[in-house]
């Protein structure tokens, strides 16, 4: 399943009943139905194309959402766009800092100086865009590094049990 798809179903969990037919598409209300549609394309593309024109339909406050989810299909699923010649609008974008401060509230011990040593070593995503020398990364890229995390964390604790 591809990392969009999951994060459609983590906002809309019936979209996963309706993918594996144990629910009735009817049943959806129609933001959801369009998610439904666009992780069919995400997971069948050849066979199941998507209509930009679906997002008109929706709340308002999921268009920025299918959008992001769109973006991240292309860089991240694909890997049709690897070498991306355009920048994110800075509001978008978070610093090392930043990073630091959202790990460190999922619990994790992380600082600026640790995210520093962590980037120069590559333990860190790649970054998204370099700006006079400073990485930046996106929402998505932090919430992956976040659950990567947290998965090592239950290993860690299943081990030390």
């Amino acid at each position: 399943m591809k990392s969009t798809t999951k994060m459609i179903i983590k906002e809309f969990p019936s979209v996963e009943q309706c993918m594996k037919n144990l629910q009735e598409v009817n049943s959806l209300d129609n933001t959801a139905r369009v998610f439904l549609a666009l992780a069919k394309c995400f997971e069948h593309p050849k066979e199941n194309s998507f209509d930009l024109g679906h997002l008109l339909k929706i709340d308002g406050e999921y268009v920025e959402f299918a959008l992001d989810l769109i973006n991240i299909y292309f860089h991240k699923d694909t890997y049709l766009i690897s070498q991306p010649s355009h920048s994110y609008v800075i509001d978008d974008l978070i610093n090392q800092k930043e990073f630091a401060q959202r790990l460190s509230a999922n619990g994790f011990k992380y600082d600026q100086a640790k995210m520093a040593v962590y980037y120069s070593r590559g333990k860190l995503p790649a970054e998204r865009v370099k700006i006079a020398g400073i990485p930046f990364w996106n929402e998505y890229d932090v919430q992956q590094y976040t659950e990567e995390l947290k998965g090592k964390q239950e290993i860690i604790d299943k081990w030390k049990g």
